[in-house]
């Protein structure tokens, strides 16, 4: 008698999860279907906003090119052409 009663206080869980994940139940089986005017509105909006993230990462690649010129650019002013570079606590030469 105990084992019945313990088998089904065990198993009440299990049927209330499964009936939770089962497709009538829960919200799995909803879908989003919008009208075509919306739906075309959704992807201009979603077009922009990649073409604006391009353009934004264009322009901070750009500005790191330029960086890196600059600086390559100062290096070359610094070292004059030399090969090696020998820094000491009194300065590079």
């Amino acid at each position: 008698m105990k084992n019945i009663v313990l088998k089904c206080l065990l198993s009440i869980p299990v049927v209330f999860l499964m009936g939770c994940a089962a497709n009538g139940i829960g919200y799995g089986n909803r879908t989003f279907n919008p009208d075509p005017d919306y739906e075309a509105k959704i992807i201009a909006d979603r077009k922009a906003v990649q073409a604006e993230e391009r353009a934004e990462r264009k322009e901070r690649r750009d500005e790191r090119k330029e960086e890196m010129n600059n600086v390559a650019e100062a290096y070359q002013k610094a070292t004059k052409g030399k090969k090696y570079i020998r820094c000491y606590w009194w300065g590079c030469y």
